[in-house]
């Protein structure tokens, strides 16, 4: 596992704790950590190394790593008309919850931030697509996937959680490329239809029908019923 190899401490350090907190914080590593590891692969099948550990900020509150993209707009004039273009520009892996953090008091509760796709640390810059996905260590039903999209003039956009991806498609009126986790697989069984592009799945026709015609009128395009039943 390739990672950037910051220290649990890095982000008390920035933000100037006293030593109050850092004490606390050293009783609950010595204590509590331990035992969230264990559960987490006992319970998730989630082994996280001896060597890596949440970025604490309080006893149980961390700071994570997720993968930014935000979207932008420029101007682009063509034939004397102007148009606004929208692009999804990806600024790399970001602390995320810095500086209060976020409450990770069970294993359940970080199994829940791996599925989402945040990170303990952050991937060491240039690293592969692989060594990126391998940054936190592979679950059972906890996804580290990461969805690509290549059809837009500035290249490869990556996106850290399935949700993610299917709002960019839904932005940009594209049927999605990628296949969906597992996860979502075992979701879209549970429904009689199920609209990839908006991400919803639907009990019945009629339900269905009615979301095709609400999208097709503001829209203008959408998916039939038939192409959205579930088979």
């Amino acid at each position: 596992m390739t990672t950037a190899m910051l220290d649990w401490d890095h982000f008390l350090v920035q933000s100037q704790s006293s030593d109050g907190i850092k004490s606390a914080i050293e009783r609950y590593r010595n204590t509590e950590w331990p035992k969230l590891r264990r559960d987490l692969a006992a319970r998730y099948s989630v082994e996280v190394p001896e060597h890596i550990e949440p970025h604490w900020v309080a006893p149980g509150r961390a700071v994570f790593w997720q993968r930014e993209v935000v979207r932008t707009q420029h101007e682009r004039v063509i034939d004397g008309a102007t148009q606004w273009l929208f692009e999804d520009v990806d600024r790399g892996w970001q602390p995320s919850g810095y500086p209060r953090g976020y409450r990770t008091a069970s294993a359940s509760s970080l199994a829940t931030f791996f599925k989402k796709g945040f990170r303990l640390r952050p991937p060491v810059d240039g690293v592969d697509d692989e060594a990126v996905e391998s940054a936190v260590p592979e679950a059972q039903g906890v996804s580290t996937r990461v969805f690509t999209c290549k059809r837009h003039q500035k290249g490869k956009t990556e996106f850290p959680t399935w949700k993610a991806y299917i709002q960019h498609c839904s932005h940009y009126r594209e049927a999605p490329q990628e296949a969906p986790p597992e996860d979502v697989l075992r979701r879209i069984k549970t429904y009689a239809y199920y609209c990839f592009l908006h991400d919803r799945g639907f009990g019945n026709q009629h339900l269905a029908q009615r979301h095709v015609q609400g999208e097709r009128r503001k829209n203008g395009i959408h998916p039939s019923t038939d192409e959205m039943e579930v088979k």
